[in-house]
């Protein structure tokens, strides 16, 4: 197995909350001493901007205000860096003054309408509300803090009247309904509320997090527990492991006298901060980071202690390669809170990123238990241990896993890929196939698991057209993965179809035109075509996008001496593969 495929596809999946992160440090912003100016304090920020530094973005046109108080533009960059920067309180100063200036303003006025409504201050809210331009976020947040304004003042016409206008919302529906049906059930209405909570199930809230908690709590508190748990559970089924929704079917499959459910919060800013980092989930489903980033914080900024919120911004945090900011933000949930150990399982991660592994690891064997809650801790230790070449300690800890795994669903499947990959990294091929297959049959013929398993195959020069089946099985279900097209390049190059596989490997240098393994393989079969020069070229170029060692020292000997004849295939490596 090529090196490259072992690091580019080993982390396909994840059992832990949160998705795989990138694996180089993000360059620190230099801090200019007094940049001089309007134009250098404007340009450093939008330095830090473009490296996601936004708090200190927000700090230069802070200091570019300072020569230019009166600049809009100046203050509606300042106030989102603030913003997004998790800086509410700046943010709310800088509204004041572009409020001042253009009393219209859309962003300046949700935000003063927001920290009025955080102070009790509803009428000034309203006037807020009253005077911004309506764009579409707009259009949904106003009848939110609007709701939850009218049921803190008891003022049931006007609750009616939010009530009618989220209803008549056509975008975000699960997010409208979800705030209808916690104040119709605050209000007693629970068939306005079944109705509500049912209108957003029908538009999609079931694929949202903040959707399922929030009508799973709502089906517990009527004593609909055999719903509340397959809802639960079907959101485990399709989605990542998370934290809370494990707790509740912890709560609810607990043996002996069943816990309480959980209560529904009373406090208006509690309700208005659920809504906001419901809309943050939607803004990351949708890959909107900065936004959810804006609407995360403002989520903090009415519920401090909100640990659902608080790991959101910091995962944000991480996305943007800020490691040192996603551990501060992990490390700030504390143990008592549900999302402890997965934070802790992140902030681990990041203190890799850092390479700071050894604290990392510590960090890890602090929240074992020795249970089968510690798969998750378990594969997080494998993961890091494995990208870090440390295979024999991986498998492991890999080992440990799955002895905890007492009923094999489709969501181990990377525990067992993960498995596979670092006994082929130490040349246990054979245990090495089982996991993989059974890693493919617990995914249902997951992509990267068949063209790991295929190229494996293929690499080693055994099974050559089921590895074929397989890979392009892959590439129909990932047609733009150039890895995948790469595999299947160099699958018809092993079968000898040189000209078949110049297409495939052609097309995968276009996908991924700095790839050191896919621009030899292009060299490989330009050679075999005759085409030398070229060929040459190419793993000349493939020196230059910095090869594992073990490659560069074949890439430099074919500079040299170019390819030996390929020896011919026997028909007995032209068939076969391990069946599930």
């Amino acid at each position: 197995m090529k090196l490259r495929h072992y690091l580019l596809l080993g982390l396909a999946g994840m059992v832990v909350v949160g998705v795989a992160l990138g694996t180089f440090l993000a360059a620190r912003v230099p801090h200019y001493a007094n940049p001089s100016g309007l134009a250098g304090a404007y340009l450093a920020a939008q330095f830090a901007l473009g490296s996601n530094d936004l708090a200190q973005a927000g700090d230069y046109l802070e200091r570019a205000l300072e020569t230019d108080p009166d600049d809009p533009n100046l203050l509606q960059s300042a106030m989102r860096a603030r913003l997004v920067g998790g800086r509410v309180p700046q943010a709310v100063d800088i509204a004041q003054t572009l409020i001042s200036q253009t009393p219209d303003n859309q962003q300046a006025g949700l935000l003063l309408a927001i920290a009025a409504f955080e102070a009790g201050r509803y009428s000034s809210a309203e006037r807020y509300l009253s005077k911004m331009n309506k764009g579409p976020m707009a259009r949904l947040l106003e009848p939110n803090i609007r709701l939850w304004m009218a049921i803190a003042e008891n003022n049931r016409d006007a609750v009616q009247s939010a009530v009618s206008q989220l209803r008549r919302s056509a975008a975000f529906t699960p997010i409208s309904m979800l705030q209808v049906g916690q104040a119709m059930e605050l209000s007693g209405d629970i068939q306005g509320a079944s109705e509500a909570y049912e209108t957003g199930l029908r538009a999609g809230g079931a694929s949202y997090f903040f959707f399922v908690k929030a009508y799973g709590g709502y089906l517990e508190r009527q004593g609909d527990v055999d719903a509340a748990r397959n809802l639960y559970q079907d959101y485990h089924n399709t989605h990542l492991t998370h934290p809370h929704v494990s707790a509740a079917l912890a709560r609810l499959n607990a043996a002996g006298t069943p816990a309480p459910p959980p209560p529904l919060a009373r406090n208006v800013r509690v309700q208005l901060a659920y809504a906001f980092y419901a809309v943050a989930e939607v803004m990351e489903r949708e890959k909107r980071l900065e936004l959810a980033l804006a609407y995360a914080h403002l989520a903090l900024f009415l519920e401090p202690e909100s640990d659902i919120a608080v790991f959101m911004t910091a995962e944000i945090f991480a996305r943007h390669e800020r490691w040192t900011a996603a551990g501060d933000r992990f490390a700030l949930i504390a143990p008592e809170q549900v999302m402890y150990r997965a934070a802790q399982i992140k902030r681990a991660e990041m203190l890799n990123e850092v390479d700071a592994v050894e604290e990392a690891i510590s960090v890890l064997y602090a929240v074992m238990t020795n249970t089968s809650d510690d798969i998750d801790v378990l594969v997080a230790l494998g993961d890091m241990l494995r990208f870090r070449f440390r295979f024999e300690e991986a498998e492991q800890a890999y080992d440990k896993a799955i002895g905890f795994i007492r009923e094999e669903r489709a969501i181990y499947w990377h525990v067992y890929f993960a498995r596979g990959i670092t006994r082929e990294r130490q040349g246990n091929w054979v245990m090495a196939e089982v996991d993989l297959q059974k890693a493919r049959q617990l995914s249902g013929d997951e992509p990267h698991v068949l063209n790991y398993l295929g190229y494996s195959w293929i690499d080693q020069g055994i099974y050559l057209k089921e590895g074929l089946r397989i890979i392009e099985l892959a590439v129909r279900k990932e047609p733009s993965n150039g890895f995948f097209v790469d595999s299947l390049g160099w699958a018809h190059y092993q079968l000898g179809q040189y000209d078949k596989a110049l297409g495939y490997l052609e097309h995968a240098s276009r996908l991924e035109p700095t790839d050191a393994v896919i621009t030899e393989h292009l060299g490989d079969v330009l050679w075999q075509l005759g085409r030398e020069v070229e060929a040459r070229y190419q793993w000349r170029k493939a020196l230059a996008f910095d090869p594992v060692d073990e490659d560069r020292l074949k890439i430099e000997s074919k500079i040299i001496t170019g390819l030996e004849i390929a020896p011919e295939l026997g028909p007995e490596k032209l068939s076969g593969g391990t069946e599930i």
